[in-house]
């Protein structure tokens, strides 16, 4: 609409503004039938009209004006929409580089706790062995343990003199006995160290 009235105006201007120029004598035709001959009030008529055209030249600059002044505010509008459009872009930029941040932590914390828990499961298979040597052992002890008692038994049933000998087998049994007592503390340390270890595997699962 702005420009629209620009536009006649502008027309309306140009068309009164060249009429004046470009047909000289219907001006002077028109001060010869309106005016006396007085030259002085002809001239003071001319220069009444060259004010007329030079605010129509005024009128013109000041549209023209206003006109460049509304481009430039409308090439500012769009130059700021731009702005704000790079602005929203950096954002969602920062915002992907954020959550692209966050999912590394995330994987480096997982790996963290795949290698921790790759490291639990070697110990636990070590363990694992180590116990199945202990009961291995554990349990020939305890086979010996009973046959050593049995020979015990019946050397207690004995009466036979040889005092010395049945010393040296009671220092027999009680080192087996020390022995079977060491091995059971041992394993039962390694029992523990097995249930923590489970622990432990079930918080990583």
């Amino acid at each position: 609409m702005f420009n629209f009235i620009i536009f006649v105006i502008g027309i309306l201007t140009i068309a009164n503004f060249s009429f004046s120029i470009y047909n000289p004598n219907i001006l002077l035709q028109y001060i010869d039938n309106n005016t006396t001959n007085n030259v002085a009030e002809k001239w003071a008529i001319r220069g009444q009209i060259g004010d007329i055209l030079a605010g129509h030249g005024t009128v013109i600059a000041f549209l023209l004006l206003i006109y460049n002044i509304r481009q430039q505010s409308e090439s500012l509008t769009s130059l700021k929409s731009s702005l704000q459009l790079q602005e929203k872009s950096l954002n969602s930029q920062n915002e992907a580089l954020q959550i692209n941040t966050q999912e590394y932590r995330l994987q480096v914390e997982e790996f963290k706790i795949m290698n921790t828990q790759n490291k639990v499961y070697k110990l636990f298979n070590k363990i694992e062995k180590e116990m199945d040597q202990l009961e291995y052992t554990l349990h020939n002890i305890q086979t010996n343990e009973d046959e050593v008692k049995k020979g015990i038994a019946q050397f207690n049933n004995d009466t036979s003199p040889f005092t010395l000998h049945k010393k040296n087998r009671i220092h027999i049994l009680f080192s087996i006995d020390m022995k079977y007592e060491q091995l059971s503390r041992l394993l039962d340390r390694y029992l523990l160290l097995k249930i923590t270890v489970q622990k432990l595997d079930e918080n990583y699962d």
